[in-house]
């Protein structure tokens, strides 16, 4: 037999996902809020973006954000009046492989400005992230994560050595003498 309940739709009784947030951001945010982040210093947020960041590609997938963003919305703890006079912007959601690739950019811009672009390229949410223009983004040209990308490489070298002992010496060569290694 089938269910009647949406895989979206959280089991009753058990906070996870985006009832999860709906709570941090209305004990955190709301108004008469008392429970603080540590480090944080929320007092001047004029503007809340609630993130989802999914450990899977699904976070990329065409309407995903769309219908979670829906589902978000009408979870009954949370509404624009909660956190009043702040404003709360619609659900975002992304892999952590996008949130990983917005993270090269947040020396020179704002995680909220990177958001509120991408919501004014696509006030529906149906495309994924990296499917609609971003002016922010667009703004400072494709970025590398060097940070991802030397982790990636420390981790994966003790396994290409192994593996291919002359190829990975015929490239350390290659990279010694221009200046690479």
């Amino acid at each position: 037999m089938r269910s009647s309940r949406s895989s979206f739709d959280p089991p009753k009784g058990n906070r996870k996902g985006l009832e999860q947030l709906a709570e941090a951001i209305r004990r955190t945010c709301g108004r008469g809020s008392v429970e603080t982040v540590r480090g944080v210093d929320l007092s001047q947020a004029r503007t809340i973006y609630p993130l989802l960041i999914t450990r899977d590609p699904i976070g990329d997938f065409p309407l995903v954000n769309a219908k979670l963003s829906s589902v978000f919305r009408e979870i009954p703890t949370l509404s624009f009046k909660t956190v009043r006079p702040r404003k709360l912007a619609p659900l975002f959601c992304l892999s952590v492989g996008s949130a990983e690739y917005i993270a090269s950019y947040l020396n020179n811009a704002r995680l909220g400005d990177i958001l509120e672009a991408r919501y004014n390229a696509n006030k529906g949410m149906g495309m994924p992230f990296w499917a609609t223009e971003n002016s922010v983004l667009d703004s400072f040209g494709d970025r590398e994560n060097a940070l991802l990308e030397q982790a990636f490489h420390e981790f994966t070298e003790p396994m290409v050595k192994a593996l291919f002992p002359s190829e990975f010496a015929a490239d350390k060569e290659r990279r010694a003498r221009a200046g690479d290694a």
